[in-house]
């Protein structure tokens, strides 16, 4: 089944229209080599205009050529500029926004009837959140942002321009100080005094607003480098960590000081390959993780973890091996760290394999089980202690099947027991639940206008807040007493800050509370009134995977387990913690997973070091719901599905409930919007993203998950952070009193403004490529920053480039057009940097005729002169479309198409596209890039 013949007359195709626009997808799919190919069409269509007007299925395609009132999976009406005002999901309702003649979001509503504003100050910055729900009287006020100028030592703290108070959905998050770069150097967190109410700072005096908050304040202080980096963290309780980086900016070696206590080193020592990737890591508990990759691909084929004995040699604790087909899916892993058991005639392997149907979904899998599984859709029996015996373990297989728009509809398996589950799904959505009897389902009951699932079980309900967040899990409903239950507190990113859960017992209610903090958990148990623990779990992500340290306050420590107990997390190629060793290197626990996320295997050292486990499938935690926490959603391990549509649209397809591409063992997803390959994905300190801003903007999230361009402590990771150093050095020497004359006559202003010379602006040394920067602008006037301005000046209005625009800092769009190709020029004169190039959106035949809007932006001429440099870039581009990695450059694919390039052609000013909204930027100084 797993041959490439399944694939063989299975290829993609995109039917283009007159405009170059894709109107047609057709895939094609079979599930073995002797099937007939099925083919499945997506269809778009476009407005006048060329925007997106709205896009089907495969699935609803088919019922729409029986029934024409079959709607489409979404409707969009686009502006004139492209914005979209309103937009229609039959997964996530409809939702309408209003933007301002800057492009900025003045007004919301979504599916449910919230409505949202904004409002901002004269600089553009926002100011404050309002929210209304459906039914109420007038709006709450959600956020507020408070900025550094007037406050009391604003210039010795760097608090002028900053962000420094953000009353936000769970508190006040406080930053009192930032370093030169605009890296915050001390935060604190004040959470709402009452949790169950959600924070109002409607009134206008802040006075009242700290009211609404408790007492106590969590304190995080940072200390950085010279290039940005982090060297040491210290946290709310006073825990230290510490960093060192390599000579390519890759962490080198952490270490950890608990409050009071000596430093103990966690990693000694992490090496990389040249493409970036973790070679080898040495753990200050002696574990020792060596990472082998195919040379060609570079894909992971062995992954082995071993520990130090105390007669000096070294045992195997695991030792994954992968097996992949020529385009990467996984057909077989195998821990050769253990035998085959034979059990009752059966051979029972430490192997899992895997089959796929031609568009890469998983269509069967086995592997082994514990022998006390039942269905279930929790966590199987704990099985103590650790080592298992042979008895213990039984083999499974499991098949699943897919509807047209890649739901999984039905799981089948066979092991320990045999069960089948399906899920039903509505005809008109992708909206499904799961199927148990005979009887059919009421979708419409099930889920609410947004498309947010209604109830985890009959009999076990969900509340969602005003912002789609899942706020509450009932887990036992009682008539006429206190549920017990689970519910969620968020900050404005929408990233959880607190969970909260209570239970009642016969005499008391248990109520077990978490804060998330940086670098650290809180975690209180109460009993009645009364604290029965209080641990602090110390988080150290650096390194190569993470390290869990218990600390327990006031001896509030359970029986048979020690204080300060440092817990290594070894993973697998996902991130699925699959052993847990201690500072010994001992094995505390044991889990193996089904594909879909499901726990086959649960063993562990003692039972009450079992329950210290919260970070399972794919490096996230299980909660008691069962439900996995991603970051934007929760996951139904049991299902293989979401629990509510991506908050972030269809950037993964039409589907929104679909999870991973039903590819779970190849794929991941970081944070529950968009499903990446590892493997694809390796970034190094220096390197630099181009592409389409929004396109490029989900790639940079999955090479750092912490980067957001409108937050000045972001990594330095595109060149318009280099460029914005320029336009702020020049911008810093004005006050606001000349730069709002300024703003009343721009081409006066190009004649008086004056720009640093390159000596000047390296005292903004905040990034690793500045010196290259300041170095190739001053040796090549093109690029020069003084004589980019000077060129302005002398053709004030000759085209959109030649201008100046003053509506945040002193800047144009001709620094932008140069800045960005000076980014190019490091990479080719500096064999360390890479530059990663997203090719989604891009017309890449209009790029190489520069005609229409897709031939004249930025980023295609930045794609040109790529093309044109490209013997001197010598393989330091990489390409990425359709979030993976492409063996094969542009011109490389098509080589017919860029044989009619031409240099030196102009595209006539007549048919120029006007780009006025390339001034418009990512809300915080940064150019947005059409």
């Amino acid at each position: 089944m797993n041959t490439t013949s399944i694939y063989s007359g299975t290829p993609t195709i995109s039917v283009i229209d007159n405009r170059n626009l894709e109107i047609r997808t057709l895939r094609y799919n079979r599930i073995s080599a002797e099937d007939p190919a099925d083919e499945y069409i997506l269809r778009n269509t476009y407005t006048a205009l060329g925007y997106l007007d709205s896009s089907m299925d495969p699935r609803l395609l088919l019922d729409y050529q029986d029934d024409s009132g079959t709607l489409p999976n979404i409707r969009t009406l686009a502006s004139l500029r492209g914005e979209a005002l309103r937009s229609e999901s039959v997964d996530a309702g409809r939702k309408a926004e209003l933007f301002d003649i800057e492009g900025r979001s003045v007004w919301f509503i979504d599916a449910n009837g919230t409505q949202t504003s904004l409002e901002y100050d004269v600089l553009g910055r926002p100011t404050a959140v309002f929210e209304q729900k459906e039914g109420t009287q007038s709006p709450w006020c959600r956020e507020r942002f408070i900025y550094g100028e007037k406050e009391a030592d604003a210039q010795t703290n760097n608090l002028r321009g900053q962000l420094v108070r953000h009353y936000d959905t769970a508190g006040r998050i406080q930053t009192d100080s930032f370093s030169l770069a605009g890296m915050p150097l001390h935060q604190s967190r004040q959470l709402l005094e009452n949790w169950d109410h959600p924070g109002d700072w409607s009134i206008e005096e802040e006075s009242a607003w700290v009211s609404l908050l408790a007492a106590e304040t969590y304190d995080t202080s940072w200390r950085y480098d010279a290039q940005d980096r982090v060297l040491a963290q210290t946290d709310a309780k006073g825990n230290l960590q510490q960093l060192t980086y390599n000579a390519a900016g890759q962490p080198q070696a952490v270490s950890l000081t608990l409050q009071d206590q000596a430093e103990q080193q966690i990693w000694n020592r992490v090496e990389y390959s040249a493409a970036g990737q973790v070679q080898l890591a040495e753990a200050g508990n002696g574990v020792i993780t060596e990472y082998t990759y195919e040379e060609s691909t570079q894909r992971l084929i062995r992954k082995k973890d071993s520990r130090q004995l105390s007669s000096g040699e070294r045992e195997i604790l695991q030792d994954y091996h992968y097996e992949s087909d020529p385009v990467g899916n996984i057909l077989s892993i195998c821990n050769e760290a253990e035998p085959v058991r034979y059990f009752r005639n059966q051979a029972v392997a430490p192997k899992r394999q895997y089959a796929y149907d031609a568009l890469y979904q998983l269509v069967s899998s086995s592997g082994r089980e514990s022998d006390s599984l039942r269905q279930q859709t929790s966590l199987p029996p704990l099985i103590t202690p650790i080592p298992l015996d042979d008895s213990q373990y039984v083999t499974y297989a499991e098949k699943y099947s897919y509807d047209r728009a890649g739901n999984l509809i039905k799981l089948s398996h066979t092991g320990a027991s045999q069960y089948t589950r399906n899920v039903y799904v509505d005809k008109s959505s992708n909206r499904g639940i799961w199927r148990q009897g005979e009887d059919i389902p009421d979708i419409a009951a099930s889920f609410d206008r947004a498309g947010n699932q209604q109830a985890l079980f009959p009999g076990r309900p969900l509340e969602w807040d005003t912002r789609n967040q899942l706020s509450r899990v009932h887990m036992v409903v009682r008539e006429g007493g206190d549920n017990d239950w689970e519910g969620y507190l968020y900050d404005s990113s929408g990233m959880r800050i607190v969970k909260r859960s209570t239970r009642k017992t016969q005499t008391t209610t248990q109520t077990d509370t978490t804060l998330y903090l940086p670098g650290l958990e809180l975690r209180i148990r109460k009993t009645g009134d009364r604290v029965t623990e209080a641990l602090q779990v110390i988080t150290v992500d650096e390194g190569a995977g993470q390290v869990r340290v218990l600390h327990w306050e006031e001896e509030t420590e359970p029986d048979g387990i020690t204080n300060d107990q440092y817990r290594y997390s070894l993973n697998d190629h996902l991130g699925s913690s699959s052993l847990e060793v201690d500072w010994q290197g001992q094995i505390i626990s044991k889990e193996e997973f089904y594909p879909y996320g499901g726990t086959a295997l649960w063993a562990a050292r003692t039972e009450v070091e079992a329950s210290y486990k919260t970070i399972r499938y794919s490096g996230k935690e299980l909660d008691a719901t069962g439900l996995y926490y991603y970051g934007h959603r929760y996951y139904m391990p049991w299902l293989g599905r979401w629990l509510n549509p991506d908050p972030a649209g269809t950037v993964d397809g039409l589907n929104l409930y679909r999870m991973v591409r039903n590819n779970p063992i190849g794929l991941m997803d970081p944070d529950g919007n968009l499903p990446i390959n590892m493997a694809d994905y390796s970034f190094v300190h220096g390197d630099l993203v181009y592409g389409l801003s929004k396109e490029r903007g989900r790639y940079l999230k999955i090479f750092n998950p912490n980067f957001n361009i409108e937050k000045s402590d972001s990594p330095a990771m595109v060149i318009d952070q280099y460029n914005n150093n320029v336009a702020l050095s020049i911008t810093n020497q004005y006050n606001l009193e000349e730069l709002m004359k300024f703003q009343k006559d721009p081409q006066k202003a190009a004649r008086k403004i004056k720009v640093p010379e390159g000596n000047r602006l390296s005292r903004n040394e905040n990034y690793p490529l500045w010196h290259d920067y300041i170095n190739i602008g001053e040796a090549k006037a093109t690029f020069k920053a003084s004589h980019i301005f000077q060129e302005v000046k002398g053709n004030y209005g000759k085209d959109y480039y030649h201008k100046l625009l003053l509506d945040r800092m002193i800047e144009s769009p001709l620094l932008w057009k140069r800045g960005s190709k000076l980014g190019i020029e490091i990479a080719a004169s500096n064999e360390r940097t890479k530059i990663h190039f997203v090719l989604d959106n891009l017309n890449i035949e209009q790029v190489v005729t520069k005609e229409g809007s897709g031939g004249q932006s930025i980023t295609a001429s930045e794609l040109r002169y790529i093309y044109r440099n490209r013997e001197r870039l010598n393989g330091r581009v990489i390409f990425y479309r359709n979030n993976e990695r492409l063996e094969q450059a542009p011109w490389e694919e098509n080589p017919d198409l860029w044989s009619k390039y031409q240099p030196g052609l102009r595209q006539s000013s007549s048919s120029r596209v006007k780009e006025r909204g390339i001034g418009n930027f990512f809300r915080r100084f940064s150019m947005k890039r059409k």
